[in-house]
């Protein structure tokens, strides 16, 4: 597969530039990018229970009196506990998958967590959990305030999913029954020597992945059967073949006590297929201490866990000399959970990748970002609550403008209801009246903000209808006036999820607009899979919406002490969601009067990049006008560079989207000031679940969790603002200046 390359985008209100680098193809790094299959939506299931249908109100008994929904601008995130589903059993059953939920929810007071069972005494495995929870509270020291707190968002069923059936609930079973959910099972066939000869019997049993590995490389055998051998571990051991051509039953106990990869080492080192561990009796089947993410990596054998009573069942059965060869399977049962979001609407949970409920915290806090970000929509753009109006525009042909006027903001519609697929060949494009320029001057000048709000959603209904790779999407710009389009707009897909949507800022791009008409065009790789829907505004706002610099570090270095420079961008992550109207609605603010473009062609990441970018002069007196030579200091207020940067390609070290990186930026030929951009949490095995709560979307079927030099799957990609007054101005000449990259 094939993506973008690292492209920045530099902008002086002045300067522009994007840069990109390399091809994807050649990544040496322990990382690697997969997509998964996803979990099967029946695609004949009745309206009533699709991703997306409203939910009806409900009423649920809990241990802490009636739970009512939907309500809004509350998520309310469902879990449903089956003892024929291993996967959702572990999920409960160990303290560190409780206290993960604890503290990736502690501050997101909008989600809500129902628990439900299948069992019959549903009462007492509600009081069993909450007490589970209120351990795992204990062991995070947390006071009763914030016990309390957290109690009031987490709703422990009294009745059991059969019995909320009967009581009337009926889309509530009907949902996880129509959401199936793949259920893994070790398939055994059971050889016993008779008279007659051998006879072989079919049965299966509940099993768990046992490593935290969010890319299983060597996994569990799944399409040939092994001879089973069950085994202990001795306190060392030496390269042998005890399995050879065989599964590995070892007591999980024993084999992995404090050592990370002990029991994997063993196996594989003796000749194991495949290896399944147990837990000691009275305990619950469990990971390999593979405490960290990966940790596990490089140990060619796949692994799963069993729980105690079946592990005895099969030692007992080798040990009366039948034959049992296994392999790895799986049936469809009912769905494990789904989500009611803030609208009142049926979402899916995605991919949970390992059984914990850390999937669920990242869910909470990215349908809290969701609905932040639609309140600032209806207050501030869009009362109405929809994405206003219908897109009229044919390929390569002028229209009218879908243009709105909500609460002093222009709306202008550019792409909506269109497929983005194979057959447009990953490319569509609009012809645009756009509105006045004087009058988007005159709003940015009293503070506002030109921002892109971008919707990706997806044919039909469910995520399974989505493509499945994490690729670049870019917006291209071409007004009258201007020889070549202009980048103004970029983001990367998730893996196979819809309801994407996020805002970014391009203040700084304004001069970009002073035509009557532009052209805009939206691409992808056009050998994408399967269709985007995407639908993209340009909104010009009286707001002002704090720009996002998430993942980098900038910093000065070099700096003469006689410059007088502006203060940089903090080196930490910045919520984008900070957006209010300006309290001094009469106080101009800077207003950009002049896009230069500088670098704005791909540039493949190798070795030799850096020699790609010659310096770039450019002379403010010029810009200005030869009538204003004289008041250039009082004219420019301030001089920003706009960068845009992808990072994927490979050096000689194997390195781009999963190394960090420092870009520097060298402005003027005397007493040059340096400006150096550093990429932070790359090669970290979630670094990317750091930015849920800012709009990454979680749970993606792929590799979604790895931390990426300045990108993650599943979110706008914001450019970078310098301001570079101070390293610009301080030249008494103003003659001319030089940027080196």
């Amino acid at each position: 597969f094939s993506r973008p390359t690292m492209c920045p985008a530099p902008v002086l209100l002045l300067l522009v530039c994007a840069l990109t680098w390399g091809h994807p193809d050649t990544n040496h790094n322990r990382f690697q990018d997969v997509s998964y299959a996803q979990p099967q939506v029946h695609r004949t299931m009745r309206p009533s229970v699709r991703p997306g249908s409203k939910v009806p109100d409900f009423t649920l008994p809990t241990l802490h009196g009636s739970f009512f929904g939907p309500t809004k601008n509350r998520d309310i995130i469902f879990h449903a506990q089956n003892t024929q589903n291993l996967f959702s059993e572990t999920m409960v059953n160990h303290q560190t998958s409780l206290k993960k939920l604890l503290e990736l929810s502690y501050e997101v007071d909008s989600a809500h967590y129902v628990f439900l069972t299948f069992s019959r005494n549903a009462r007492a495995y509600a009081r069993d959990l909450k007490h589970r929870f209120r351990s795992a509270m204990a062991t995070l020291n947390y006071n009763e305030n914030i016990q309390n707190r957290l109690f009031r968002r987490l709703h422990f069923v009294t009745k059991s999913v059969q019995e909320l059936d009967a009581a009337g609930l009926h889309w509530l079973s009907e949902v996880l029954s129509e959401w199936t959910y793949p259920i893994p099972t070790l398939n055994i066939t059971e050889t016993t020597d008779i008279a007659e000869g051998a006879h072989h019997t079919n049965w299966s049993i509940p099993c768990v992945q046992a490593t935290r590995q969010v890319t299983q490389y060597v996994p569990f055998p799944s399409t040939k059967a092994y001879k089973l051998k069950a085994s202990n571990c001795p306190a060392t051991h030496k390269q042998g073949r005890r399995f050879s051509d065989k599964v590995a039953l070892l007591p999980l106990s024993e084999c992995d006590a404090g050592n990370t990869t002990y029991t994997l080492n063993f196996a594989w080192s003796n000749g194991a297929s495949g290896v399944i561990v147990y837990p000691a009796e009275g305990d619950e089947p469990d990971f390999l201490h593979c405490e960290e993410i990966n940790a596990c990596y490089g140990v060619p054998v796949g692994a799963v866990s069993v729980r105690y009573e079946d592990a005895m069942k099969l030692k007992e059965k080798l040990a009366d000399g039948r034959r049992l060869d296994v392999v790895r399977g799986h049936h469809f049962g009912p769905a494990i959970g789904f989500l009611v979001t803030y609208d009142g609407k049926l979402a899916q949970l995605g991919l949970l990748s390992f059984p914990r409920f850390d999937f669920y915290g990242y869910l909470g806090q990215w349908w809290d970002y969701r609905a932040r970000l639609q309140r600032k929509i209806n207050d501030y753009l869009n009362p109405d609550n929809t994405l206003a109006g219908q897109d009229n525009c044919t390929q390569d042909s002028a229209n009218s403008t879908e243009l709105e006027h909500h609460s002093s903001s222009i709306v202008v519609t550019l792409f909506t209801g269109r497929e983005m697929g194979p057959a447009e060949k990953g490319t569509i494009n609009a012809t645009i009246n756009m509105p006045d320029y004087d009058r988007m001057r005159h709003i940015v000048r009293r503070g506002g903000s030109v921002l892109i709000d971008f919707a990706l959603g997806c044919p039909g209904w469910g995520d399974d209808q989505c493509p499945p790779w994490d690729r670049i999407v870019q917006m291209y710009v071409k007004c009258t006036g201007w020889e070549k389009e202009q980048e103004m707009g970029r983001w990367i897909t998730p893996y196979h999820l819809t309801n994407g949507r996020w805002i970014t800022n391009y203040t700084p791009l304004l001069p970009l607009l002073n035509a009557t008409q532009c052209v805009w065009r939206l691409r992808t790789d056009p050998w994408i899979q399967a269709p985007w829907i995407p639908t993209v505004r340009l909104v010009v706002t009286p707001m002002y919406w704090a720009p996002s610099h998430p993942n980098v570090k900038i910093s000065n270095v070099g700096q003469p002490e006689d410059v007088d420079a502006l203060p940089l961008q903090p080196p930490v992550h910045t919520p984008p969601l900070q957006c209010h109207h300006h309290h001094h609605r009469h106080r101009a603010s800077p207003l950009p009067f002049r896009v230069i473009p500088m670098y704005t062609d791909y540039f493949w990441f190798n070795q030799s990049y850096n020699s790609y970018f010659k310096p770039f002069h450019f002379n403010l007196k010029q810009l200005l006008g030869d009538e204003q030579v004289q008041d250039t200091r009082k004219r420019v207020k301030k001089v920003v560079v706009e960068t845009t940067l992808t990072a994927h390609g490979n050096d000689n070290h194997g390195c781009a989207e999963f190394c960090a990186t420092e870009h520097s930026w060298a402005i003027n030929h005397r007493k040059p000031v340096f400006y150096n951009f550093t990429m932070m949490s790359t090669n970290s095995a979630t670094g990317c679940t750091e930015y849920v709560h800012s709009g990454v979307q979680p749970n993606q079927y792929g590799t979604w969790l790895y931390g990426r030099n300045t990108w993650c799957p599943g979110e706008q990609v914001a450019p970078w603002v310098v301001d570079l007054t101070g390293g610009v101005m301080h030249d008494a000449k103003m003659e001319y200046s030089k940027m080196s990259y």
